[in-house]
């Protein structure tokens, strides 16, 4: 149907045939509700358990004090790769993190031996933007080393 209008009535029947197997699953569907009714589909449940997690994180970090950081070290090690940068990502946006608590966060998190590009760039924004001095030269190696336009810009900036 490339470059061509189709028919409802045409394109479910395809969908049926493509999908033979679920045919009772298709069956569930109130396709008149679908096509000819009013309002948005029905909202869904959505699992936010692992962003809560990310969020918890983020939230010791950026509420301890700077004498006194989380020990929760353990924590960021279990997460999936998405999460870790999710939870620096949280703890760049809140605007409450100091430069002091740099050093702590990069050694419990180990974040100088991560060698996960969107990572290791959350953490360097995260740095830069506290102005954490030790934080320039990973930078500049950083950009020197990736090259992508996607990391580059914002840290020049």
């Amino acid at each position: 149907y490339a470059y061509q209008s189709v028919v409802t009535d045409t394109w479910k029947s395809e969908l049926y045939s493509f999908f033979a197997d679920k045919k009772a699953v298709l069956d569930t569907i109130d396709w008149n509700q679908w096509f000819f009714g009013t309002g948005l589909p029905p909202k869904p449940k959505y699992d936010s358990r692992l962003m809560e997690a990310c969020r918890a994180l983020a939230s010791q970090w950026t509420s301890a004090p700077a004498r006194s950081p989380p020990s929760s070290c353990t924590e960021f090690e279990k997460m999936s790769p998405s999460q870790r940068k999710e939870t620096l990502n949280k703890i760049r946006s809140s605007g409450k993190f100091a430069a002091e608590k740099m050093p702590a966060l990069t050694s419990c998190f180990k974040l100088e031996d991560v060698k996960n590009d969107e990572i290791r760039f959350s953490w360097l924004m995260l740095g830069l933007e506290t102005k954490w001095q030790p934080i320039i030269p990973k930078a500049l190696a950083f950009v020197l080393s990736v090259g992508r336009m996607k990391f580059c810009k914002p840290i020049y900036k």
